[in-house]
């Protein structure tokens, strides 16, 4: 992720899970990313634009980009 280089103590391994949790949240303080998680997402649809319009089971948005992030963490 551009800006958010590891300078962990090693460079070609695997951070602890709650330490990639805190690298996340740190993440999306420093950029004000409008990140939603826990979110239940119902449909997403490309608008005539190219523009994403997303509907939730909280509330719609349109966005330029949608990140679609699941797994094991």
């Amino acid at each position: 992720m551009a800006g958010a280089e590891y300078n962990g103590p090693k460079r070609d391994g695997f951070m602890p899970l709650h330490n990639v949790i805190e690298f996340f949240k740190e993440y999306v303080s420093r950029f004000l990313l409008p990140v939603k998680d826990n979110t239940t997402v119902n449909e997403i649809a490309v608008a005539a634009d190219g523009r994403y319009l997303i509907k939730t089971t909280e509330a719609n948005y349109v966005a330029k980009n949608v990140v679609i992030a699941t797994g094991f963490f």
